[in-house]
Parts: C-alpha cells; structure tokens; sequence
C-alpha cells in the first residue's frame, strides 16, 4: 500500500509545483506588463500635456496679437503727428502756417476742404 501512494503523492506534488510555477510566471508577466501599460500612459498623459500646452500657448498668441494689431490701427498716426507738428510751430516763431502731405501731395494738415480747424493751440 505504501507504493500505490508514492506516485500519487508525487504526482499531487508535480501537479501543485507546475500550477504555482506556471501561476508565478503569469503572475510576473501580468505585473511586468500593467506596470508597462502604467509608464506607457503616462507618457502618454506627458505628451498630451505638451500638446494641449502648446495649442493654447499658440491660439493666446494670436490672440494677443490680434488685440495688438487692433491697438496699432486704432492709434491716430495723423493726430500725433498734427499735435507734434502744432507744438514745434509754437516753439519757433518763423514758422508761420505748419502742413501735413500725403505722398500724392494732399493736404492731411490743416484740411482745406471747408472744415475749420485750429491751427495753434495757446
């Protein structure tokens, strides 16, 4: 009786060895593979970061210079130009009657289309 449960119990034992040997090694690799998964979506997250980071950064940009194009137009060139040149007329006095011309030669300043102007501040 001793020998019919020798191999049976050898056989219980290289059973219940090749479950936990295989169990480990599909234990180890499921690990190996989430923590891969794991740093491979994080890189991910990083990337998307840098990207969506980058989008804003270039859509704020335009924005802001979008705004500041549209302070440059709205700036009166022709104003500061007309109270530089109506302060330097005043400081000298052999300036008599101060102009402004476009390159065409139109009058910008003073506009003699009928339109009365001051022509010297006090």
């Amino acid at each position: 009786m001793n020998s019919r449960f020798k191999p049976i119990s050898r056989l219980s034992i290289v059973f219940i060895l090749a479950m936990v040997l295989s169990g480990g090694i599909l234990t180890y690799f499921s690990i190996n593979n989430i923590s891969n998964l794991k740093e491979l979506t994080e890189k991910r997250i990083l990337e998307e970061q840098r990207e969506l980071s980058a989008r804003f950064s270039i859509a704020l940009q335009n924005n802001i210079e979008k705004l500041t194009a549209g302070f440059k137009n709205d700036m009166d060139q022709v104003g500061l130009m007309k109270d530089s040149l109506i302060n330097t007329a005043a400081d000298h006095d052999f300036i008599i009657q101060a102009f402004i011309l476009k390159n065409n030669g139109e009058f910008i300043f003073p506009n003699f289309t009928g339109i009365p102007e001051n022509l010297l501040r006090p």
